[in-house]
């Protein structure tokens, strides 16, 4: 079967508004805002000494809201068009890199020699193919983190969850169409088993745990956060 091609999905979202242009097609604006405290809250708070990594930073929203409060941010994605917005939307904030990268290969001299205190990972791991992906993704970024790093991947599709999400489509007063193609995108998206993301994580030497996400959000239903750290701190 053809891959998806998630390239030409997310070049086509950057032209579209605020909510759509980040996939969360079923919140609404305000909903960032509960988006961005619980991030903070999970890292345990940032402040000025934090340098920042934002990958799959998508049109910069997250990089704007949290440059006044960081001492350095850099933040990629691999969607050429919604780089392109980012740059447009932070180009008076001095303490932002903004580049485009994948974060499967993260070899852009932009954060080489790099190290980072806390690393945002905004929901990309739903977008690999593989565990194998998962687990270069795991690598790459150990590689830039400091001793005391904090990850955080946000919004990862829960396998257990994907059956009984499923079927909630079939209440949903929707055209036939938008309905199949909602379903199409759901097989073609990679759902996440946590016992294989946790044994992944603890080969690499990062401790593991799964966060739940508060009721208030739609993602609650089928997706969970995940953190990681370092296992010798």
């Amino acid at each position: 079967m053809k891959k998806f091609n998630w390239n030409i999905f997310w070049d086509k979202k950057a032209n579209e508004d605020f909510v759509a242009s980040t996939g969360k097609t079923s919140s609404r604006k305000e909903d960032f805002f509960l988006y961005l405290y619980y991030i903070i809250k999970n890292l345990k708070g940032v402040n000025n000494k934090d340098i920042i990594l934002d990958a799959g930073g998508g049109a910069g929203y997250l990089a704007y809201c949290l440059s006044p409060i960081v001492k350095k941010l850099y933040s990629f994605d691999f969607s050429k068009n919604l780089i392109r917005n980012s740059i447009k939307l932070n180009k008076h904030n001095k303490n932002i890199k903004i580049y485009q990268n994948n974060i499967l290969k993260m070899n852009s001299g932009a954060i080489k020699k790099k190290i980072f205190t806390k690393i945002i990972v905004g929901s990309v791991l739903q977008y690999l193919n593989n565990y194998n992906e998962v687990e270069r993704v795991f690598q790459n970024l150990k590689k830039i983190s400091s001793k005391k790093i904090i990850i955080l991947f946000t919004h990862n599709p829960d396998i257990k969850k994907k059956a009984s999400f499923i079927k909630t489509y079939n209440n949903l007063k929707w055209q036939k169409k938008k309905i199949l193609k909602s379903l199409k995108m759901e097989d073609v998206r990679f759902w996440l088993d946590y016992t294989i993301i946790k044994k992944i994580a603890l080969k690499n030497g990062y401790k593991v745990k799964k966060i739940k996400i508060d009721n208030y959000f739609f993602q609650s239903t089928h997706m969970f956060d995940l953190l990681l750290t370092k296992k010798d701190v």
